[in-house]
């Protein structure tokens, strides 16, 4: 079985959390807790194959755990980029994390990378603010491929999601996101039982944790 590990990517509010629970769970949840770190795991099939998705929803406010969500870009193998259409600032927010992610890729050629612009919040028409043809237009020009979607209607949804993961599938098959041998290889050594995976995204969620707790023990003291 193909196994790939895929990351969400974009501001605050734009529907990171909306559109993975639409996928993997099919249910839409209005009102989400701004999230610090959340994992999934889901099995589809992809033209034919049978494949594993690990999807790691992440914060959406990078600023402060820069180092964190850096490893988890440099661990993915695939990458979808999130804005709301009725947020200019979401856009500009996403076109920045995507310098991030080729920075932790260590890659200048953005084509290498598996990655797809979404535009989220389809169904909200009439507070739209950046047109499809705008969004598209930008695309072309950071050689990103374009999908609109609404995690709220289930529109385009699932199709975005096998979208990405063919992309992965054609440039990294039969990879790991950590070490990029193959997943036999891998296999073989760490082994596929549920407690790998479960360390694998626990660690850095506890140490997601008790940063933010610092955080905010560190703001009450300064407020003080």
């Amino acid at each position: 079985m193909l196994e790939y590990k895929m990351c969400m990517v974009g501001g605050g509010g734009v529907g990171k959390s909306s559109t993975t629970l639409q996928f993997v769970q099919g249910t839409f949840v209005n009102d989400i807790d701004p999230t610090i770190e959340d994992a999934y795991r889901k099995q589809t099939e992809v033209d034919g194959q049978t494949v594993m998705l690990d999807i790691m929803d992440t914060v959406g406010h990078y600023d402060e755990f820069v180092a964190l969500v850096m490893q988890y870009f440099r661990q993915s193998n695939g990458f979808l980029l999130l804005f709301s259409v009725t947020d200019r600032n979401s856009l500009d927010e996403a076109i920045k994390y995507l310098d991030m992610i080729q920075q932790a890729k260590d890659e200048d050629d953005v084509t290498k990378i598996p990655i797809i612009l979404v535009g989220n919040k389809l169904d909200l028409g009439d507070e739209r603010v950046i047109s499809r043809d705008e969004a598209t237009d930008l695309a072309r020009e950071y050689k990103l491929k374009y999908m609109e979607i609404s995690a709220k209607a289930n529109e385009n949804v699932t199709e975005c999601f096998l979208a990405l993961t063919r992309m992965m599938m054609a440039t990294c098959t039969q990879q790991t996101a950590v070490t990029g041998q193959s997943i036999a290889e891998y296999n073989s050594m760490v082994g596929t039982g549920n407690s790998n995976r479960v360390l694998y995204f626990l660690l850095p969620a506890c140490f997601l944790f008790f940063w933010y707790t610092f955080s905010i023990l560190l703001r009450v003291s300064v407020d003080r």
